[in-house]
């Protein structure tokens, strides 16, 4: 009979979510750097990755997806890209008024630990984000678990 892995439906197929290695290493980062940009394309996991690093930190994540949390981001800004690291947001790219206040925020402060930004867009389109301290972390090579 086989083992029950959480993970494994009745057909075999993967059916819950695998621990990354990737999760260890954005750890890894983020005590040395003060923000990290994650960016690929849809499904390679940036959410999923985002979400894990959540609940390792106990931070909320920022959804700039969502529509009314988007619209209240737009308003103010520099209330959501504020308070204990690290501020997670997801679908940065839909707010880019955020890599403004997020860079006056690592001018004044480069402590390891303080943004995780996530989105889909290509990141040589948002040279804004490209600032001395920030780390970008490609995930274009991220398989998912699709066959």
């Amino acid at each position: 009979m086989r083992k029950n892995d959480g993970l494994s439906g009745m057909d075999g197929a993967l059916s819950g979510i695998a621990q990354r290695q990737l999760t260890g290493v954005l750890s890894r980062r983020l005590a040395e750097e003060p923000a990290i940009v994650l960016n690929g394309p849809r499904t390679v996991g940036k959410s999923t990755l985002l979400h894990e690093l959540a609940d390792r930190s106990q931070q909320p994540v920022i959804d700039c997806d969502d529509p009314a949390t988007r619209a209240a981001v737009r308003a103010d800004p520099g209330r959501f890209a504020s308070g204990p690291g690290p501020v997670l947001i997801d679908e940065y790219q839909h707010v880019p008024e955020l890599l403004d206040v997020i860079k006056a925020g690592l001018n004044r402060d480069l402590s390891p630990g303080r943004f995780v930004l996530a989105g889909s867009t290509r990141y040589e389109t948002v040279p804004q984000a490209g600032q001395d301290g920030t780390t970008v972390v490609p995930l274009d090579a991220l398989w998912t678990n699709r066959s």
